[in-house]
């Protein structure tokens, strides 16, 4: 049996270039993306780079905490194996929005998704010899978590809220690591570093505070995209992933931070905070119980 890989968001940017390379190596790679026209074209590129025939999809928006149970439904009907869990799927908006069920985009995709999806397929993963769950964070890191702020209930700033959400996702994926006991489940979280993607090349002036906007043709010119190869930034960032994913070196990691280096670095101090840990896992398991009426901890 072919070792299986689920890439959400591997339509474009960082996933795609991370199911290309997996696909490679000969895994039944599945990614996520918001249409069928994206997924389609995505995997009919993957499938040509890779060689590998063994490509599939699954539609899903992310729009709401139902769309991510009716992913892991909808994986779980259709596949009966699960190697690797990629948890790279993202938003960063200039203007506040929410999702279908009221809660921040930034929350609720950067957040809320990985968790919530990475327990649904928990059991799944659990039957491999091996399963890896691997989170993508993103942006600068603040020093503190904002309990006030969690979803900008008091102010929205583009890449400050963003860059706070990574953070309060890493947070609570640490957190979640901590009560893995299975032998054969890992889980750690990757920073890709700077990357030329859908994400990067819709920032705009806005997102960014006064101070750093005088910057910001700087920042663009950075993230720039290579008219010979469009996708090689995304290829550099994919590096963090790939590297948790297939590296034997990393077999051993559990709730490790890896940087875009590929090397193993300390988490934030905010992250490995008990207290903290504490309070969101409190926080997002009742925000699931009120919206999808699930006691997380007692999956059956």
């Amino acid at each position: 049996m072919s070792k299986t890989a689920l890439i959400t968001g591997g339509s474009g940017g960082i996933g795609k270039q991370t199911a290309i390379h997996l696909a490679k190596e000969g895994y039944r790679v599945i990614i996520t993306g918001r249409s069928h026209l994206s997924c389609t074209n995505a995997i009919i590129e993957i499938i040509k780079q890779s060689n590998n025939p063994n490509v599939d999809f699954i539609v899903s928006d992310f729009n709401s905490l139902k769309s991510i149970k009716a992913l892991a439904d909808e994986y779980l009907s259709k596949y009966n194996h699960l190697d690797i869990l990629i948890n790279n799927v993202g938003i960063l908006k200039e203007t506040k929005e929410f999702t279908d069920d009221g809660l921040e985009k930034n929350f609720a995709i950067n957040v809320m998704a990985p968790y919530l999806l990475s327990k649904l397929l928990f059991n799944l993963l659990s039957t491999s010899k091996l399963g890896k769950i691997i989170t993508l964070s993103g942006g600068v890191h603040p020093t503190e978590i904002n309990f006030n702020n969690l979803q900008a209930e008091k102010s929205y700033l583009g890449i400050v809220t963003y860059s706070h959400s990574k953070l309060v996702m890493m947070t609570l994926m640490i957190a979640f690591g901590k009560t893995i006991i299975h032998p054969n489940i890992k889980s750690n979280i990757c920073y890709p570093g700077q990357a030329s993607t859908s994400m990067t090349r819709a920032l705009t002036p806005k997102m960014f505070p006064w101070i750093f906007r005088l910057a910001f043709p700087i920042l663009k010119y950075v993230n720039r995209i290579d008219k010979n190869n469009p996708d090689k930034s995304a290829q550099k960032a994919s590096r963090s992933s790939i590297f948790l994913a297939l590296n034997p070196n990393a077999e051993q990691l559990h709730n490790s931070y890896i940087n875009y280096k590929c090397k193993n670095v300390k988490l934030p101090n905010a992250v490995t905070d008990f207290h903290n840990q504490h309070q969101i896992t409190i926080y997002a398991n009742k925000i699931i119980k009120d919206k999808l009426g699930i006691d997380i901890n007692n999956l059956k």
